[in-house]
Order: C-alpha cells, then structure tokens, then sequence
C-alpha cells in the first residue's frame, strides 16, 4: 500500500540531482573520502609541465599523517612512480595538482620537502578543501589602512610622545604572514627583473613573511592565453600585470560551474581577500637540488580569489577585482619611455608592488651610467580625499641615487594603507620622470645677510653660497620679511637641507612629531615633505612653546602651559623652546646638503 504523502524514487532522484549542488562544499565530482584511503593505491596526479597542456603522473598512496596540519587535518603521503620530463621532481607551482584514485578525487598536491631524492608528496584531502567554501566572516581587511579611532588631542599624559614616522609602521607582510611549515610547498611568487643591487633589499621583505619570491622568472604574455579553465590548469593570484608583472603561480584542484579551489593550501592564510585570479603558461620546469619550480608567463585575468585559508583558495571565474592603474613616464636625454600595470588593492602587497614595479622601470638607468639625478614627481589620487602629490630629487654617484630612491619611494603609498586613522581607497598612480646622467649636488659654504639689526617687519636681504664637488659655486639670493608681530631681541636665520629641515621640526623621514588625528591631516603631512632639491630658510626666536596637533604654538603665556600640563589627556603634545617666526623654501635644481647660519637683532 503506497502512502499517498510518499515521493516516487524516481522524482527523488531528479530533485537530488537538481538541487544538491546548490549546496555548498557538495560536490558534483567524485570524491574519495581520507577513510577509503589506504597505502598501496595507485592513482594519476595532473598539472602542467610545458605550455598549457595537462598530463598525468602516476602515484602510490605510502600513508597517512594524522592530525598532520591540525586536529583533523590528516595529509595523505604519495611518491610519483614516473614523469613526463624525466626529472622525477615535485615543484613549486605543483600546489592544487588534482589527485585521483579510480577517477575520484582525492585531493590536491599540497606538501613536499627540500632536497628530496624520493620524489615524495603530501596530498591535502579534498574534503578538508571543500570546507574553505563556508562562510566564515570577514578576519583581515582586504584592503585599506588600519582605521582607528580618532582620540583627543590632550588625551595622554604631557611626556613628549616618541616621534611619529612611517618608518616606525611595521613591514605590511612581515606582520601578517608567517613562515611556513616545512613540508608545505611554497607557491612560487614571480617577478619581472629586478637589479642585482637592490633586489636583495626588495625581496627580503618576502622572504620574511615566508613568501617565495624569484626574481626573473616571469613576465606578461605576447600572445592570448586561452585553455579550459579545468583541475590541472595553472591558475595564479595576481599581484600585478602589465609592464612589471607578480604573480603567484600554482594549479587549479577543482571547479563546480564558476567556483573553483586551488593550492591545496593558504597563499597568505588570511581569510576572506580579493585577489585577482589568473591564468598562466609553464614555459618549463626548472630543476633544483634545494626546490624546483615552474617557470611562468602571466595571462589574463579571469576572476577573483575570494577565500584564502589553511587548506585551500576558493574563488570564482567571472567578475575581477578593481586593481589600481599606474603609468610611469621617464625622460631620458635622448628617448622617453612609457610604462604601464596594474596592480592590487591590497594592503600588504601595494607599497610593496608599487616600489617593485619603480625601482624595475628605472633598471634600464642603471646599465647606461653609476652617476644620476632624477627629477621624480607625480601623483596619487585617492577617493574622497585630496591627492598625495609625488616630488622628489635624488643625486649620486655609483647608484647611490637608486638606494635613496629606493628607501624613499615607498613611505606615501605605506601611509595609506598602514595607518590608524583611515581606510583609504586608492584609485590610481601617475608619476613622471627626468633622468640626467651626472651627478648634480651641492654643499652650503656660507650665509650673508644684510642689514643685521632691523625694526619688525623689515626685510633681509642675503645670499646662500653653495660648493659643488670638482665644480664652481653657485650663489642663492633670498630675502625674508619679518613679521610686524615679532618681539625685540636676537633672531636666528637658519638655512638647511631636507634632512636638517626634518631635524628643527622634530620629524623623521620628512614626517610629523606627532600621529595624524584623521586622513586629512594624514594627508597633509604627506604633501608636507622636506624635499632634498631645495634650501630651507627658518628665522627662530627664543621662546618656550609647544606643538599641539602637528601646530606649533609659540610664545605661549606661562599660566597657559601650566594648564596644559596639569591635563590628564596630553598625549598628542610636544613641547618646544624656540618659535618659528617664518619658514620659506627655494628650488635650487639639484641635491642640497649642509646648513648654514646667521643671527640678526631685532630693534624695540
């Protein structure tokens, strides 16, 4: 007797097969689950070993690590049994190779070890990678600066605070990403060149976080990339494209409709991201007694890394991430070149792509002369907030001027995605250049001026002479009016390079004493810098005050002061014993370096 409430097995059947791979971590492919797994199993591995098209490798299943990366995180140990190149090695970009026993999935190619001569692998199960699917809330931003809250300006106690400078805001990699354990096999992060004197300086930054960069070992595609995006494809996050490209190279494990799982393991293991996915051509295996890897060339972008977890990336194939254009034009004596890339809108990869992709631009300077100065200016817009203007000078002999542009470059574009106060949106980078061949500096040799005692509001009039090495000297006329408002007594003309600028304002690398309150502030003190093409001339005055809010308030009355120190919120003040009467800046056209000083009398 059929109960008339019943579904016929039929009809159950067709809504199982309709609905459940709406379900998320249900796999239309598939599976064997770890339980099945047993040591002696044969199986075939795919991924890429030349061009785009997948092979197969054979395996057998040695054992399993229980509980190897976690409580429940089980690894299953294979060894490759043969090799379509010969070499009998597992290589960086291997990372998310499908695993099938029987046709059904087991998992993704995931560990290794250096040195191996047994051509061992570590299978992450495939069950373990389903779970990344699950919606585990936002844990890191995907981009922006660290937003904090806006505290008051005498919140603290009266202590000169340390003096605030984007050098004191941790590496943005460093302090996120961790080394990785020894048996994981590094997802190989490739670059374009980068020269040999200063790409150690760049790429220790990766090697810190336990990334694995190589330098050299990729570039853009010059034709369409174009193959079904299937398990065994190299699928890659993409840190940059265009002119200067970074790519994290590894191969795609599994793909329901536009859904897809890839690596086998974590990128940067920091949870929801946006990273662009793309698509990659294996030029070949290289192969290494330490680590083999796959050399790469970086295709289009075709999606989005959503997920970024210890057992696997997940995103999808479709929409694509806003990235950030950047065009750098550099001027040579005799030609001008044009460059072009995107690259991400992330955090902790940005400032660290944006000086990358610079310091490659400028390699072509360094092979045609030593001796350079370089005129560097430009622009940094950002959403909703005033642009970031770029203006800078470096000078040197033997590439001393590419390690200054190197330690300099990086600081406006850290500010705003390391900072407390603000989570701001980038939108695009346009910066220009002037190269010259020769070394153009000067030294400050003397100050004059004229008259030397004076009535307030008088003007000075005088010049600053400057030494260059080998060369002549060059004489810098200036005059300064003096305030009507300033008291009678001894006045000091200091004229000063960027860096003795820094030093009377209590700044380090051209920024301010004291944390910016807010992204505006945050902002003007970027566009604030002490730049190293021109003199600075500050007329001071004896007279105990302080600097509140990154203002300085000179001259304050006593009964004031003594208010302000009684507060039990001063944290963001600093006290200072001279007052600025007047600051004025000149270009002189090439590096300055040095002071120089002279005093003056002010008449009652």
């Amino acid at each position: 007797m059929t109960n008339r409430h019943s579904i016929p097995t039929t009809r159950l059947l067709v809504l199982l097969v309709l609905f459940l791979p709406a379900f998320t971590g249900w796999s239309a492919t598939p599976i064997i689950p770890v339980s099945e797994v047993k040591p002696g199993l044969l199986g075939e591995c795919k991924t890429v070993f030349a061009g785009t098209k997948i092979q197969s490798f054979r395996f057998v299943v040695e054992g399993i690590s229980w509980d190897h990366v976690g409580p429940g995180r089980h690894t299953i140990w294979c060894r490759m049994l043969d090799d379509p190149t010969g070499a009998m090695a597992i290589a960086a970009g291997m990372s998310g190779s499908p695993c099938y026993i029987d046709g059904r999935l087991m998992g993704a190619l995931a560990y290794g070890w250096e040195f191996d001569k047994g051509a061992k692998f570590g299978v992450q199960p495939i069950e373990s990678m389903l779970e990344v699917e699950k919606d585990y809330g936002q844990v890191f931003k995907k981009h922006g600066g660290n937003a904090g809250t806006k505290k008051s300006p005498l919140s603290s106690s009266f202590s000169a605070p340390p003096t605030w400078s984007l050098s004191m805001l941790a590496s943005p990699l460093s302090e996120l990403f961790k080394p990785r354990s020894m048996s994981e096999i590094p997802i190989p992060i490739q670059f374009g060149r980068l020269h040999p004197l200063v790409s150690e300086k760049i790429m220790a930054n990766w090697k810190l976080a336990g990334l694995f960069p190589m330098q050299g070992s990729s570039g853009s595609a010059r034709h369409n990339i174009k193959y079904d995006f299937v398990p065994g494809s190299p699928a890659a996050g993409v840190l940059a494209h265009g002119d200067f490209t970074a790519a994290a190279t590894g191969t795609l494990t599994w793909r329901e409709g536009d859904r897809i799982l890839a690596f086998g393991h974590p990128f940067t293991n920091r949870g929801e991201v946006e990273i662009p996915l793309g698509q990659s051509e294996i030029i070949s295996i290289v192969n290494s007694y330490e680590r083999s890897f796959k050399l790469a060339n970086l295709g289009e972008v075709i999606g989005t890394i959503s997920q970024d977890r210890m057992s696997a990336v997940a995103g999808t194939v479709g929409p694509k991430p806003a990235m950030i254009p950047m065009t750098v034009k550099i001027h040579y004596p005799m030609e001008t070149k044009d460059f072009k890339l995107e690259f991400i809108n992330d955090r902790n990869f940005a400032p660290l792509i944006y000086l990358s992709a610079l310091d490659d631009f400028f390699a072509e300077t360094m092979e045609q002369t030593g001796d350079a100065t370089v005129h560097l200016h430009g622009t940094i817009h950002v959403k909703d907030f005033p642009a970031v203007q770029i203006e800078r000078l470096y000078s040197g002999e033997r590439f001393t001027w590419l390690f200054d542009l190197i330690l300099d470059s990086i600081p406006e574009m850290s500010a705003l995605y390391n900072n407390q106060v603000q989570d701001f949106e980038v939108e695009s980078v346009e910066l220009e250049a002037e190269v010259e061949p020769v070394y153009s500096a000067y030294m400050i040799d003397e100050v004059e001026a004229y008259p030397t005692t004076i009535k307030p509001g008088g003007t000075v009039e005088g010049w600053v002479s400057l030494r260059r090495p080998r060369e002549g000297r060059k004489t810098v006329p200036f005059k300064l009016k003096i305030p009507e408002e300033v008291k009678s007594g001894d006045l000091e003309i200091q004229v000063l390079d960027a860096k003795g600028a820094d030093r009377i304002e209590d700044r380090t690398l051209g920024f301010s004493p004291i944390p910016p309150a807010s992204g505006t502030e945050l902002i003007r003190i970027l566009n604030d810098r002490h730049e190293p093409g021109r003199l600075y001339f500050y007329v001071v005055q004896n007279a105990p005050g302080l600097i509140l809010q990154n203002e300085r308030l000179s001259s304050l009355p006593g009964s004031v002061r003594r208010q302000l120190d009684d507060d039990q919120a001063r944290n963001e003040i600093k006290s200072i014993n001279d007052a600025l009467i007047l600051k004025e800046s000149q270009p002189v056209g090439a590096k300055v370096q040095g002071s120089g000083k002279i005093k003056i009398k002010i008449q009652p």
